[in-house]
């Protein structure tokens, strides 16, 4: 969508740890949450690119959250997805957590 990587020709810092970061950082109390979140200047490119080249309306939509999509707030992905299964859909089929 037009974004460049955190630190690399923005303003934004890549140590911020948003999800254009190029590199990992340490976690701090004010970063923890940042990689599932894209940057303020990522937003503006990206905003910039829709403007551009698409619909800008479609940031402003919400999304309608039906039966078809989960609400696993509070739980962590092994929690919903046994690591077995996470395994298998990093490594193949016949893959499994070592015991």
């Amino acid at each position: 969508l037009g974004c460049l990587h955190d630190g690399e020709g923005n303003a934004c810092q890549g140590q911020e740890r948003f999800i254009m970061s190029a590199s990992t950082s340490p976690v701090t109390a004010s970063t923890e949450l940042h990689p599932w979140k894209f940057s303020p200047c990522s937003l503006k490119d990206m905003e910039q690119f829709l403007t551009t080249h698409g619909n800008p309306l479609c940031l402003a939509q919400r999304l309608v959250v039906n039966e078809t999509v989960p609400t696993i707030t509070g739980r962590i992905v092994g929690q919903e997805v046994s690591v077995d299964v996470q395994c298998q859909r990093i490594y193949g089929p016949t893959s499994s957590l070592c015991r």
